[in-house]
């Protein structure tokens, strides 16, 4: 149980500081300009201490708190500031999450062999619960754009304003609470209810191109949702 709730501390910090606590402003910058841009750097610096300040309330230890803002910082500024010639590419994305994960996965291990920390479980099962709804929505959100940009299709721009997205967070959030509820009924009833609604695009050859996209798109996000909702149902089964 220590184990799982080091690394549930790390990935909050992660999905937190890397996705939610992250503007815009400052991802169009950085993929815009890369080194050469100072929200780069104020998002490593930010990204950095929040690590360490969880590797030093989990430790004590001011010489791994040390190290861990020394190579967080310079590994997620390498890894942010390539992004620039990569800007288009789905694979960078997720080879840099690989790597930024890759270098927590290494202070997890340093935390677990260096402190031995009791929590009651109520509360690792709350913070699992955040982790994984936090990833349902908008990690798993820019994921599935990231996918479906390297389809060579524009969608029309004819329905509300970040009306998908949002579409997208509330089938991936009650996606996930069927899953932990053991209603998986309820999976179908939504991907049927769905499907209605695109029923007169399907019947349309002239949209065929449209069709597909918005299918490849729902399926995308309700099998992302599926994935991360099995996975915290079988952790906290563990627990």
């Amino acid at each position: 149980m220590n184990t799982i709730f080091v690394i549930t501390i790390f990935l909050l910090v992660h999905v937190l500081f890397d996705f939610y606590f992250q503007p815009s402003k400052w991802v169009d910058s950085k993929t815009d300009e890369g080194f050469k841009s100072k929200y780069l750097y104020l998002h490593c610096f930010i990204y950095a201490l929040a690590v360490s300040s969880a590797v030093f309330l989990l430790t004590r230890l001011c010489w791994l708190t040390i190290v861990s803002f020394v190579a967080v910082g310079i590994s997620h500024l390498v890894t942010d500031g390539l992004k620039k010639k990569h800007k288009d590419s789905a694979v960078y994305f997720f080879i840099d999450q690989f790597f930024h994960i890759l270098v927590l996965g290494v202070f997890v291990w340093q935390v677990c062999i260096n402190q031995s920390i009791e929590i009651d479980k109520k509360w690792l099962k709350v913070l699992i619960y955040a982790l994984g709804y936090l990833i349902a929505l908008k990690p798993f959100g820019i994921t599935a754009k990231i996918i479906m940009d390297t389809f060579d299709f524009e969608p029309k721009e004819n329905g509300l304003k970040n009306g998908g997205l949002w579409i997208g967070y509330i089938e991936r959030f009650l996606i996930m609470t069927f899953i932990l509820m053991s209603y998986y009924e309820g999976i179908g009833f939504l991907l049927a209810a769905k499907s209605i609604f695109r029923f007169g695009e399907l019947k349309n050859e002239k949209e065929i191109k449209r069709t597909e996209y918005i299918l490849i798109g729902s399926l995308l996000s309700f099998g992302l949702a599926v994935c991360v909702g099995m996975l915290m149902k079988a952790t906290l089964n563990y627990l």
